[in-house]
């Protein structure tokens, strides 16, 4: 009888437990379901990951675009890349620098909800472009994991004689320290290219450009691409006493060539004191640095670079005077000289806590960004940094 009873009990829960699995299996969605609604809108209960996840925007978008091989009579390039928000929150995106002023591209909206996309048109002028080209536009977005996106564009402008780079940018110059500059030019043909009569188009700062030419060897015609015959380098030399600011120079030259009889180079670039910034999301143009924007969570951690060129250089010791707000923390690191170009170079790392509060000094306005001020306590030289982040 107790023998019976017992078997019966054993049936009945295994029949349970049967019927529980296969209920899941056929009915497992609609439970589900029923539970989240039963629960209400407003009590529901966490059932994936992704109801935790605090809304994030994310960025997808087109990198490169090549126009091929391209006629010299086309005065002008166009393309248009799509730009996508895929994320969970708005998307924010503002511009930076292009790699040349030839080339622009114009922002058609600074805000992208989630799931909206748009084309951002970069357009490179290749009038004087010649031979192959890379150009790029830079733009900053609040994406954590993409802080800063570039447009490519590329491409070989198909002439008889061209210049290696239509534009020459002097990254950093420092007040009355010398500073030189080159280009090659080539020829399709292989008789020997004559380069002359150098003509400055910024008369006003004219007299601190010196301009010559010299033969290229053969050896280094060998790995050119589109191949060349003939070639020479310019040499450009920018002397001491240059005024500080930004500046732009043009130099017009002629080419003995019946084909293409002059070539014109653009020069720009920055005359500055003898501290500098160097890094990710740095525009020196506007003294911002874009840190991005920032999830409270994981904090932030990046590395910088401070570089200060002169005769003192073997004496830079920088110290950093103020930051705000106090939320970011900066820390000066190890220190490295290199006697040839008369530079020091000082690393630099501004981080962010986790745990730190949300704040907002994403701005195209300086005066709602976050600043940072570093002095060099050799010459007393100072460099104040505008920040522009966000964290949330």
């Amino acid at each position: 009888m107790k023998k019976g009873w017992a078997l019966g009990v054993v049936c009945v829960l295994a029949g349970m437990l049967l019927g529980g699995i296969v209920g899941k299996v056929r009915y497992g969605g609609w439970t589900e379901q029923f539970v989240n609604w039963s629960a209400g809108e407003g009590m529901r209960r966490p059932t994936e990951a992704t109801d935790m996840a605090v809304p994030e925007p994310k960025v997808r978008y087109e990198r490169v675009f090549d126009f091929g091989t391209v006629s010299e009579d086309v005065r002008e390039l166009k393309h248009a890349f799509r730009v996508e928000n895929v994320g969970t929150a708005e998307l924010k995106l503002s511009p930076g620098a292009t790699s040349c002023r030839c080339t622009s591209a114009e922002l058609p909206k600074g805000i992208l909800a989630p799931g909206e996309a748009m084309e951002i048109p970069v357009v490179i002028q290749t009038v004087g472009v010649s031979g192959i080209f890379e150009q790029a536009a830079t733009f900053f977005t609040n994406d954590p994991a993409a802080g800063e996106i570039q447009l490519n564009v590329s491409g070989r402008i198909d002439a008889p004689v061209w210049l290696e780079r239509p534009e020459l940018s002097a990254q950093r110059l420092v007040e009355n320290v010398p500073s030189e500059l080159s280009v090659n030019v080539y020829a399709v043909e292989s008789q020997p290219l004559e380069v002359s009569d150098f003509r400055l188009g910024n008369e006003a700062i004219a007299s601190f450009f010196k301009v010559t030419a010299e033969p290229l060897p053969a050896e280094a015609l060998a790995e050119v691409q589109p191949p060349a015959g003939a070639g020479c380098r310019l040499k450009i030399e920018i002397l001491p006493g240059i005024p500080m600011g930004a500046f732009s120079q043009t130099v017009t030259m002629r080419v003995h060539s019946q084909k293409r009889p002059e070539l014109t180079l653009s020069i720009h670039g920055v005359v500055g004191d003898t501290i500098a910034l160097f890094g990710r999301g740095w525009n020196e143009e506007r003294n911002i640095l874009t840190l991005g924007s920032i999830p409270s969570d994981r904090g932030l951690e990046q590395t910088y670079w401070v570089v200060v060129k002169g005769d003192a250089f073997d004496q830079t010791e920088i110290a950093v005077e103020d930051v705000v707000p106090e939320c970011v923390r900066v820390s000066v690191g190890e220190r490295s000289t290199m006697s040839e170009t008369k530079t020091c170079r000082t690393a630099l790392t501004i981080s962010i806590p986790k745990g730190a509060a949300t704040c907002n000094y994403w701005s195209d306005a300086t005066k709602q960004l976050g600043t940072l001020t570093l002095k060099n306590k050799a010459d007393g030289k100072s460099l104040k940094v505008y920040l522009r982040f966000a964290i949330y």
